[in-house]
């Protein structure tokens, strides 16, 4: 059973029992009072029907039996649950034994430091065999935009 809700992964959560209206209504106020009076008029408007689209689930999306599991997994402070690399899933760990492979994996031996940030030569490196690339008739122009090195979006 314990394994079976790992399957499950770490970014599983319960649908909500109650709708928490004062929640939704202190912080609609809150957003409205910074909102010109036409779009926080709107706002209002909106959140007003939602009650009505919300339904509270007819029947358990999870088993009892897993929520006890899950529950008491998370009680257990000689243990810690972790994303597993690949995939949707969880990892059940020994807290001390993670906590040791971090130390390890931070010791100074296992990195250096560079003195420049390589991102901009990869960059020009990458564009230019690219473009090298696509003078020759390669690959075509898309597909060289689609390779391109990019700053990542926050």
């Amino acid at each position: 059973m314990n394994k079976e809700c790992f399957h499950l992964g770490l970014h599983f959560a319960l649908p909500l029992q109650d709708l928490p209206v004062k929640e939704v209504i202190v912080n609609t106020e809150a957003t409205a009072r910074k909102l010109d009076a036409r779009t926080a008029q709107l706002l209002h408007e909106r959140v007003k029907r939602s009650p009505e689209q919300y339904k509270l689930p007819t029947k358990p999306i999870i088993a009892s039996p897993f929520l006890i599991v899950i529950s008491d997994l998370k009680k257990d402070d000689s243990i810690i649950i972790v994303p597993a690399d690949k995939g949707n899933f969880a990892v059940v760990m020994d807290k001390q034994e993670y906590y040791n492979k971090i130390k390890y994996l931070m010791k100074e031996d296992n990195y250096r430091q560079i003195r420049k940030d390589p991102t901009l030569k990869l960059e020009r490196t990458t564009h230019a065999t690219l473009t090298q690339y696509e003078k020759k008739g390669e690959i075509d122009t898309r597909l060289s935009y689609h390779l391109q090195l990019r700053p990542a979006e926050n």
